[in-house]
């Protein structure tokens, strides 16, 4: 008798373990994520518009669909021998979303080559690399991108306003910009920085188009 009773309570605690225990787990693990993407979102508001096909050269942007429905990242580098971050940034951008349909990569290098041989290279169908002369270079981030100024809330670093046609500040020119696929411009990143590097790979996995997301792995707690 007691070894039936104490296979029926077995039984119950099983059954109250998969009825209660296992959704409530669910449910708990689920509410984190969506606490997660709420917070995250306020460091990602769109701020201004970025019509990013205008910096693609035409005889590339006529032979593809290169940012059909894809979130974008702008990378500015001042040296062609970038630091190990900026280094690992890319091919963290690489192996994680070389899959992806849904992410497009633009490259503009700082060059000090004579204008006859920069270059427009499309590394793959999610990378182009533009080498820009000095001047060149400058006057795209002054006067079309603009520099961005933040606001901290909480921690977080929100991007504020862009200031156009100013003089570049000092160490402000090797970043990332984060554009969704219908331009609306959402942050800037530092990429000297390793903590912002992570957060822009956490904020893209964010954005990325739908169809896309389950082919973009987030690692979060991966150092870079």
């Amino acid at each position: 008798m007691d070894k039936v009773k104490t296979k029926n309570l077995f039984k119950i605690l099983a059954v109250g373990f998969i009825i209660v225990i296992c959704p409530a787990a669910s449910w708990v693990y689920l509410q984190k994520g969506l606490n997660y993407q709420k917070e995250a979102r306020k460091e990602i508001v769109v701020k201004n518009t970025l019509d990013v096909a205008k910096l693609i050269p035409e005889h590339i942007k006529a032979d593809s669909s290169l940012l059909d429905n894809r979130l974008r990242v702008i990378l500015f580098d001042t040296s062609d021998s970038p630091s190990q971050t900026r280094r690992e940034l890319k091919l963290k951008l690489m192996d994680q979303f070389e899959n992806s349909q849904g992410v497009f990569v633009l490259e503009f290098i700082k060059s000090y080559k004579s204008p006859e041989v920069l270059e427009n290279e499309l590394l793959s169908d999610m990378h182009l690399r533009k080498e820009l002369a000095g001047d060149s270079f400058d006057k795209l981030l002054s006067s079309y991108i603009g520099q961005p100024t933040f606001q901290e809330v909480d921690g977080k670093l929100l991007l504020d306003h862009l200031k156009k046609d100013e003089p570049l500040q000092e160490n402000s020119t090797n970043f990332a910009v984060l554009v969704d696929h219908k331009n609306g411009l959402r942050n800037f990143y530092d990429t000297t920085n390793s903590e912002r590097v992570k957060k822009l790979v956490e904020h893209m996995a964010i954005l990325i188009p739908r169809k896309d997301i389950e082919k973009a792995e987030l690692i979060r707690e991966r150092e870079i």
